[in-house]
């Protein structure tokens, strides 16, 4: 992009970047097609049922007391 790209643009181009970087490290969102991203995976945590996918998407981020917004911040998660 150039000098001259509207601000606009700039900002949408980033949050495509931010949205594929953060999509392309998520294991689940590429793995085998018949356990269908993780999702067909059950499992336990926590005392509770839950999938493969919705541990790695939020539970394990949840159980820390954090939001995904934190970790994007950098804080440890």
């Amino acid at each position: 992009m150039s000098s001259a790209t509207p601000f606009e643009q700039k900002v949408d181009a980033l949050k495509f970047l931010v949205h594929y970087i953060g999509g392309i490290h998520q294991p689940m969102h590429i793995s085998h097609k018949e356990d269908k991203g993780g999702n067909t995976i059950q499992l336990q945590f926590d005392g509770k049922g839950t999938n493969l996918h919705s541990l790695w998407d939020s539970k394990l981020i949840d159980k820390q007391g954090l939001t995904p917004a934190d970790c994007r911040q950098g804080k440890s998660c």
